[in-house]
């Protein structure tokens, strides 16, 4: 099992903008205990990155793979839904990536709701255009919970479909002029 400390380092600073939070923060971000997921990442690579960082934490944990089955184009109304198949320890969820849908948000819930009761995934609050992620079992969030209280879901937010990461935003609400983004 790989050291917490980053992750206790953060939770001992409770004011985000307080130098001592920012050097913490920095330095769990650059180590192998989380990882990353940029606004244009493949789902398929989403899950790797998960995969990467659950070997950190538990060498022993579960087998975590993806891939997109051959599509058929039958005409069908479907025929722009893209499948992505994730299976944790032969434990198998399809996931329907269609247009509209914030494919990152919908990979990250279905990867938590496969990896529970024993993992789970949350978000590392931060302002960045790329987001953190960790998981860990989730006998170690309760004791980093009973450790630190709420402090741990204020740095370490649970993952919710009420509470998108990236948002869910329409193609028609990304598809503005470039002037009105600001």
């Amino acid at each position: 099992m790989a050291s917490q400390a980053p992750i206790k380092a953060v939770l001992q600073v409770s004011d985000t903008e307080h130098p001592d939070a920012v050097q913490s923060l920095a330095a769990l971000l650059d180590s192998p205990a989380v990882f990353f997921v940029d606004w244009r990442e493949d789902p398929d690579d989403i899950a790797a990155a998960c995969q990467e960082c659950l070997r950190h934490h538990d060498p022993a944990g579960p087998s975590l793979s993806s891939h997109y089955p051959e599509q058929q184009d039958d005409g069908d109304a479907n025929a722009d839904v893209l499948t992505l198949v994730l299976t944790v320890d032969g434990q198998t969820e399809v996931v329907e990536l269609t247009d509209g849908k914030d494919h990152r948000d919908t990979t990250l819930l279905a990867l938590n709701r496969l990896l529970q009761p024993r993992y789970e995934i949350r978000w590392v609050r931060e302002l960045s255009t790329t987001a953190a992620f960790v998981v860990l079992q989730t006998s170690q969030w309760e004791a980093l919970l009973l450790e630190s209280g709420p402090t741990v879901d204020a740095w370490f937010v649970p993952l919710s479909e009420a509470n998108p990461v990236f948002g869910d935003c329409s193609l028609e609400e990304t598809q503005k002029p470039w002037w009105q983004f600001w």
